[in-house]
């Protein structure tokens, strides 16, 4: 899967009741809106999770994930309540160390972790680790100033 860095993030606004499909020469990938940050993505035979949320009911329609990511350790990415209610028994899941550190109970086959500025491969899915924090730090900013805390999952 070549060139799709965020590419599907422009997309994910597009069509939050269905589906968008981005064409690519080497198939299409189908972007899932769910909520919030929450979406899946099929490519070829794979599908794959990212910051799962809002409960099972999301995803209904959708396959099991054969690759989960997990950006954060907040509730709006890190979601017991709707990993616990997904099949996550075959998934693959790449997370930060902070995420890693509270999955206890997740059922899986396998945790991987991904430090910042690092990259590793699923199925030959480049994914890459970039290092995130919120900007201006003021009475608006959601969360303060946490650069190195949180990671972005890029998708070569």
């Amino acid at each position: 899967m070549k060139n799709i860095i965020l590419v599907f993030c422009c997309f994910i606004t597009l069509n939050l009741n269905g589906q968008d499909i981005i064409k690519t020469n080497d198939g299409d990938i189908k972007i899932h809106p769910i909520v919030h940050g929450t979406l899946a993505l099929e490519y070829k035979e794979f599908t794959i999770y990212v910051d799962p949320y809002g409960g099972a009911e999301g995803f209904k329609g959708l396959n099991d994930a054969d690759l989960i990511l997990i950006t954060d350790i907040h509730g709006d990415h890190l979601n017991k309540k709707t990993l616990t209610a997904l099949n996550t028994k075959k998934s693959h899941f790449v997370v930060p160390e902070a995420v890693a550190k509270q999955m206890e109970g997740i059922d899986n086959s396998e945790i991987e972790i991904l430090n910042n500025d690092n990259s590793t491969s699923f199925k030959g899915i480049k994914i890459t680790a970039v290092p995130m924090y919120n900007l201006p730090v003021d009475a608006e900013t959601r969360a303060p100033q946490r650069k190195g805390k949180w990671l972005f999952i890029e998708y070569c």
